[in-house]
């Protein structure tokens, strides 16, 4: 069964034949939406029946052939009728929805049970699909949503995604409680963009300093913007998709913009600016530290600000734990960012205790061993700022297979220099240059720190580290994959290659059509790491990664900032391949943050080379070491080229 929606409506061009019947031909289009949100198809190139009430050779509300009489005057020369059409809409949803009718099909989402009709429901691509894997056991056939792995689904807000396949009459049921419910469950059902529309509009204009509590929880519960989490500790995507993100978006516009504002925070007779700091001192730290540099957040002059943020970060203390230590600073002169009041955070220091690890580090060298007086109480987690000072007299004695040992303990937190550089993100590095003469820029109070940082960098990326009288340069490293296997299938294919470890992917895929056609994803020869599954064998299904809940594959393929571009985003932020016009078989990675140029951090380019491992059809470049980013990236490629391949 085929995953895509009914056309919306259908054009009829009548034309006669020589045995005087009417026949039509269906020309598909998707027109705006209606008011009733009804939907007509039929299918292409048939004869249109002869209904009761018509002449032989006349359709319903189409005037025949033949010579004009007063008797045809009574039909009406529109090609269908409004009202009809609604009262078979009408009856569908109080008759099929409502009362589940003449159904065929159970549906199952937490306690509820839902007697619905497979026709209808196959306007949403998850649940044809749903249905065209399970198996026909003979009368109804039984489906089950997982809501449970979708929080942000309610349940009224199912309900009424449901009654929208049905009819635009459960709109009437959407309310601005309810609203973030019924945007989760369009997103999940798919196919479903007018539903989506009118509910995410709905959130938009529900955020207020009444709900304003619920929205900050909601901005929280997303992935970091800047990515700055730990590899273990990678959140799921949100089912909310691009649409979590201009939500976050609408939130902070609400907290500069809309809200000082409406609160006269300027005003001396008034409490607003009591009200804004309570709210204020609520705030995640991204979301304040964001809010206060903004140069849309006019509050008065720099000092102003200052004493603001400063009044925020003392109540912060009591409100966002004590776990870390936020100063504000007043930048004189003018700042890049475009504000001079900057907001810092570092993490407060841990206890250290003296401990053996003798054993833990063998391949640290002497130098080293006699350093470890005072590291973590976890021997495998040394403290990074510690690593710093420990490396300096070392420099690089440290062997390549110590390199990969320390790795993945980059970004333990935001206080050490490898998190705090802005052009460090998911562990993508460009070239980092650091002036050895400039402290501000740099962010430490002496010269020694500046080579201390780089070769810590050196040390965790397998950088080059060279310095001269006036720079110190870490140029980032560069990884190859190779692609090898059945030529010109991308779901069929092996890939390897080596960053800081050892890369092996490989992608399975049966090659007898199926309607159940899954796509496996194995990394080091048989860990089964993510899957497609495929909707009617070659459409977009669900995708599911290993630790993480189900979601649609076209999230991996979002439209991107130009024709040629498709989009997904990893951890809060977007990421592109793009297709070259040159070569159709040619694809660019970039990161694109908001605001900021984008970069491009990969590339993929066919090739036919013989290698080590043997021939190759298939070259990957790229510039980070985020294994996380590296598998969202192939499975988004894999699925680019096989659009592209088959002209999806």
């Amino acid at each position: 069964m085929s995953a895509s929606p009914s056309p919306s409506f259908a054009n009829m061009n009548g034309h006669s034949t020589s045995k005087n019947v009417i026949q039509f031909q269906f020309k598909s289009f998707s027109p705006a939406p209606s008011a009733t949100g009804s939907s007509v198809s039929a299918p292409k190139g048939t004869s249109s029946p002869n209904p009761l009430g018509t002449r032989d050779g006349e359709a319903y509300g189409v005037p025949g052939p033949g010579p004009s009489s007063d008797s045809t005057k009574e039909y009406t020369n529109v090609a269908y009728n409004p009202t009809h059409n609604e009262r078979i809409i009408d009856h569908l949803y109080n008759a099929g929805f409502q009362l589940g009718e003449f159904a065929d099909t159970l549906l199952h989402a937490r306690q509820n049970r839902y007697q619905l009709h497979a026709i209808i429901l196959s306007r949403s691509p998850y649940l044809a699909h749903l249905i065209s894997t399970t198996p026909n056991t003979g009368g109804y056939k039984t489906i089950y949503v997982p809501l449970e792995s979708f929080p942000e689904v309610t349940d009224q807000g199912f309900s009424i995604a449901l009654g929208y396949l049905y009819s635009s009459v459960s709109l009437s049921n959407l309310t601005q409680a309810n609203a973030r419910g019924v945007l989760a469950a369009g997103c999940l059902l798919g196919g479903l963009e007018d539903l989506c529309h009118y509910a995410y509009h709905s959130c938009h204009e529900s955020i207020s300093v009444e709900t304003i509590d619920e929205w900050i929880n909601f901005v929280d519960s997303l992935p970091s913007e800047d990515g700055m989490t730990t590899p273990s500790e990678v959140p799921p995507p949100t089912i909310l998709g691009p649409y979590a993100y201009q939500l976050r978006s609408d939130v902070f516009n609400f907290l500069v913009i809309t809200l000082p504002s409406s609160l006269d925070v300027h005003s001396a007779t008034s409490n607003g600016r009591d009200t804004l700091l309570n709210i204020f001192s609520r705030l995640g730290f991204d979301l304040f530290k964001k809010a206060i540099e903004s140069p849309l957040f006019q509050i008065g002059s720099d000092q102003e600000r200052f004493r603001f943020a400063k009044a925020a970060i003392d109540m912060r203390k009591h409100t966002r734990g004590a776990g870390t230590e936020e100063t504000v600073v007043l930048a004189f002169g003018g700042s890049k960012t475009g504000s001079s009041v900057l907001v810092t955070r570092k993490m407060k220091k841990r206890a250290l205790f003296k401990t053996s690890c003798e054993g833990k580090f063998p391949r640290l060298g002497p130098m080293i061993q006699n350093n470890l007086q005072s590291v973590s109480h976890h021997c495998d987690q040394i403290d990074l700022v510690s690593l710093n000072h420990m490396l300096l007299p070392v420099k690089m004695q440290l062997s390549p297979k110590m390199s990969i040992t320390f790795n993945h303990k980059r970004c333990l937190d935001s206080s050490t220099p490898d998190c705090a550089n802005p052009r460090t993100t998911f562990g993508i590095h460009t070239e980092t240059r650091i002036r050895m003469g400039s402290p501000k820029d740099l962010g430490f109070a002496a010269l020694p720190e500046a080579y201390n940082y780089c070769l810590t960098y050196a040390v965790h990326t397998g950088a080059r580290v060279s310095s001269r009288t006036d720079n110190l340069f870490c140029m980032a490293p560069v990884y190859d994959l190779y692609f090898t296997g059945s030529r010109g299938n991308p779901r069929q294919c092996i890939i390897l290659g080596e960053d800081v470890e050892p890369i092996f992917y490989r992608f399975e895929t049966p090659e007898v059509f199926m309607t159940d056609t899954k796509t496996m994803i194995y990394r080091n020869q048989d860990e089964v790491v993510a899957a497609f599954e495929w909707s009617a064998g070659t459409y977009l299904g669900l995708c599911n990664i290993r630790n993480r809940q189900s979601f649609p594959m076209s999230q991996l393929v979002l439209p991107g900032s130009s024709s040629n571009a498709r989009a997904f985003f990893f951890q809060g932020s977007k990421f592109e391949w793009r297709r070259l016009r040159e070569d159709p078989y040619s694809y660019d990675l970039f990161h694109v943050p908001p605001n900021v140029q984008s970069v491009r951090i990969a590339f993929f380019r066919k090739i036919d080379q013989q290698t080590p491992v043997g021939p190759a059809h298939g070259f990957l470049q790229y510039t980070f070491t985020q294994p996380f980013l590296l598998l969202e990236s192939l499975l988004a490629l894999c699925l680019n080229r096989w659009m592209d391949v088959h002209s999806m």
